[in-house]
């Protein structure tokens, strides 16, 4: 059994200046064993074991901006820096130079209001988007 936390640090909580984090572990457990019938030589064991565990996370989400949330991918940048392409799902023409097919973007890469699904179109308190940008935060 094992009661002390152990302390150590995870990579990313050293990257956003976090401070070391616990991770306590315990395994509690035993076991019963004795004789049901000593003529016969005929004994019973059972064992039962419980784990505990609890570690601290940290987790990076990204929200969308209040453009993206209203359809302009315009300003959104891949992880190399280059514009975003938005593709429209419902467009796949035939590939006319070869086999295959190709997918056609949304102009300005922007997509239509009127290709939004109705709950996602529905005011931002209702879909629990509070804020735009990245966060981080801790889970204990």
């Amino acid at each position: 059994m094992r009661i002390r936390p152990v302390p150590h640090r995870r990579a990313f909580s050293r990257r956003v200046g976090r401070s070391r984090v616990e991770v306590q572990r315990n395994q509690f457990g035993g076991n019963l064993s004795g004789p049901i019938s000593k003529s016969k030589r005929l004994f019973f064991l059972s064992t039962y074991e419980i784990p505990k565990s609890g570690s601290p996370a940290t987790t990076t989400q990204t929200l969308p901006t209040d453009a993206e949330r209203g359809g302009s991918f315009s300003f959104t940048r891949n992880p190399d820096g280059s514009s975003a392409l938005i593709i429209n799902p419902f467009s796949t023409p035939a590939n006319l130079s070869g086999s295959g097919f190709v997918r056609d973007s949304f102009p300005y890469n922007t997509i239509p209001r009127s290709r939004f699904y109705a709950v996602g179109a529905m005011p931002t308190n209702a879909n629990n988007c509070f804020g735009a940008g990245t966060s981080s935060w801790r889970i204990d």
